[in-house]
């Protein structure tokens, strides 16, 4: 079997000095996550964040297309960044994980470390987000594939038929509305309040596989399912505010020096 390359888009923009023909739009903030598989999918236990039915028949031929493939998060982040133009607002999933062909009862049938990235484009965000309720509801034009989101995902081990090191593309699918991906503090299928994730944003969308054929495979259960836990906020200054700070520390030092 061999290694499929995946490439990811990514529209992360550099921060600039804002000139009439700097092409660079400003980041207005970021945000950090990590994430955790949710207590709640379909074929738990074991619970998992991310699944993709059917990938070993994609990939070797063999198995069922609904065959049911889970993986467990490990470490994994999310990252949103925000920019003052929407069409570069990025929310973007990495990490390494496990997991393998799901039988259920709490068990795989064999079983891989893996890892992934995956990255959401343009999408709006309020002015005032708030990353503790970000209510990011990313949507395109209908049912389908999507060039709102791609990723990839590797195995780092043998597992099924699937050689070490082969990877597959990932991409985003809308579902009847042309929603992709929701990320929202709304307690999605959450037991709560017994559960430890209840209060904290929850993920879930839907892709498929691509990079073997020329239209992508989705099955139903190919999708995002996880909880996560806010970390850190970051607000850039703009490089001209850098400047100026700069630029006052050096004034500041040079008139101690000239009293002394």
């Amino acid at each position: 079997m061999k290694a499929i390359a995946s490439t990811i888009i990514a529209a992360m923009a550099c921060l600039g000095i804002a000139t009439a023909s700097d092409a660079n739009a400003t980041i207005i903030t970021s945000h950090s996550y990590t994430l955790f598989s949710h207590p709640d999918g379909d074929q738990a236990p074991p619970i998992y964040g991310l699944r993709l039915d059917g990938i070993e028949r994609y990939l070797t031929g063999s198995g069922g297309v609904s065959d049911s493939w889970t993986f467990a998060f490990d470490t994994v982040t999310a990252d949103v960044v925000l920019h003052d133009d929407p069409l570069l607002n990025t929310f973007s999933i990495t990490g390494t994980g496990i997991g393998g062909l799901d039988v259920g009862g709490g068990s795989h049938v064999a079983s891989s470390a893996v890892s992934f990235n995956f990255t959401y484009t343009g999408f709006d965000a309020a002015a005032d987000f708030d990353p503790l309720n970000p209510d990011i509801t990313i949507s395109d034009t209908g049912r389908g594939a999507s060039e709102k989101g791609f990723g990839s995902i590797t195995f780092e081990q043998s597992v099924l038929g699937i050689d070490a090191g082969t990877s597959v593309g990932l991409i985003a699918w809308g579902d009847n509305s042309g929603r992709l991906f929701s990320f929202q503090s709304n307690n999605h299928r959450l037991d709560c309040p017994q559960s430890e994730h209840c209060g904290f944003p929850v993920g879930w969308g839907w892709m498929g596989l691509t990079g073997l054929t020329a239209s992508p495979f989705h099955t139903t259960s190919q999708d995002w399912l996880f909880a996560s836990r806010y970390v850190v906020t970051q607000v850039p200054l703009p490089q001209t505010a850098l400047f100026l700070l700069v630029g006052l520390a050096g004034v500041f030092s040079l008139r101690r020096r000239n009293r002394v």
